[in-house]
């Protein structure tokens, strides 16, 4: 018989998979600190790119995949 427990939250279960998806946000915020690296403010896309690939890294975990309790809607 399957193991009828309640899950605490809809991450339970899945430590192979929250780490990866962690690692993969972590690794896109760092590149995001990274680009600042090459700022000489006379081009405009070190900023854009920082901006963009930490609205990334805060996406898809709050977005993407936050969303697993809504599926049926």
């Amino acid at each position: 018989m399957a193991d009828q427990r309640h899950k605490l939250h809809s991450g339970e279960g899945h430590l192979g998979s929250n780490l990866a998806i962690f690692a993969v946000c972590l690794v896109i915020l760092l590149a995001g600190f990274y680009v600042l690296n090459f700022v000489t403010f006379q081009t405009p896309w070190p900023f854009i790119a920082c901006i963009l690939l930490v609205g990334l890294a805060y996406f898809i975990p709050k977005q993407i995949l936050g969303r697993s309790d809504s599926h049926g809607e």
